[in-house]
């Protein structure tokens, strides 16, 4: 199973451990894809993501040939005077000429360990990565339904709230209609008076917290939810299959995201010794030059035009750098 499709998934799996019916988890499938697109933390974590695949191919041109042009042109001015011995009489000289050259250079490594080094490494950083991508959209979901759960709770909750307040207020009536007739006496109606103001102030705080729920929501798909449906009258929650914790344990030790962004950041980490260590070690490139450039002859007689082709192999052997190869792979 790909990282990508785990949080999927993992939704349509919990909509069914909710024991909801079809029109709620289809609803909690939709707001969960409003909040791939809208919410931010969410967004966030896709930015990165993408940042952190880039380390690929980066590390790869550690690899491959590396090509470098260069050109110029120059205007040049001389004078010169010439005075014969005994003579007063002053020969001048004056030149005005251009230079022109340009060049090409091609580096092919050949053997450069902290690259190979570098580019295992960049594989690493991008399972990271992903992974760490991955759980970030299994937190969304955890999100998604949190909010939409709070906000069927508070539903409900305000239901009862209002089912109390319509009975206490029923009994208020009673209560009066028992004072008119003189078979109950005012403190009687007082004591429903109070239980019915205290019912409307439960009903007023049950209001705003469903308006809170419905706002926390709405900051998660970035558009109001409207009705939500509501779970089924019996709806039965199936227990968990295995229902020891043992096999839950080792799953998630095995397959968890967070586990395998921190067992790819540890390798990553090794490597990163690696590449410290191989400042120690010699490196061998093919090198290819050409040049030519173009000049006036002497005194700017005629013109002079030069090509130069090199192509060979360099090798360079670290001997000492001051002690910074092992304070840095001491620090890796």
């Amino acid at each position: 199973m790909s990282s990508k499709s785990n949080p999927l998934r993992f939704a349509v799996g919990l909509a069914a451990l909710c024991a909801a019916s079809g029109a709620l988890a289809a609803d909690l499938m939709q707001v969960y894809r409003d909040a791939l697109s809208y919410d931010a933390q969410y967004a966030a974590a896709r930015a990165t993501a993408a940042a952190g695949r880039e380390r690929l191919p980066q590390a790869l041109a550690g690899l491959l040939p590396s090509v470098n042009a260069t050109g110029s042109t120059y205007w040049n001015g001389s004078h010169y005077d010439y005075r014969p011995g005994g003579s007063s009489a002053t020969q001048s000289y004056r030149n005005r000429y251009n230079t022109n050259s340009y060049g090409a250079s091609l580096t092919q490594p050949l053997f450069r360990w902290q690259n190979w080094v570098q580019y295992d490494q960049a594989k690493l950083l991008v399972m990271q990565a992903e992974a760490t991508f991955a759980q970030a959209g299994q937190e969304l979901i955890v999100r998604v339904a949190q909010a939409y759960f709070d906000v069927l709770f508070a539903s409900e909750n305000l239901r009862a709230v209002q089912a109390e307040k319509t009975a206490i207020g029923q009994q208020l009536e009673q209560a009066k209609k028992n004072f008119e007739v003189g078979t109950a006496t005012i403190t009687d109606t007082y004591e429903s008076q109070s239980r019915f103001d205290l019912a409307r102030a439960k009903e007023i705080a049950a209001e705003s917290e469903l308006e809170v729920k419905r706002y926390a929501l709405r900051a998660l798909i970035g558009n109001e939810p409207g009705e939500l449906n509501r779970l089924k009258d019996k709806a039965v929650v199936q227990p968990p299959q295995p229902a020891s914790m043992e096999p839950w344990v080792e799953a998630a030790e095995r397959d968890s995201f967070l586990v395998q962004a921190q067992q790819a950041a540890a390798e990553a980490a090794g490597r990163a010794v690696e590449v410290s260590r191989a400042g120690h070690y010699p490196t061998l490139d093919v090198v290819a030059n050409y040049s030519a450039n173009n000049s006036p002859g002497q005194f700017g007689i005629g013109e002079i035009d030069t090509r130069t082709r090199q192509l060979g192999l360099q090798l360079n052997i670290p001997i000492f750098q001051g002690g910074a190869v092992n304070s840095r792979t001491r620090e890796a």
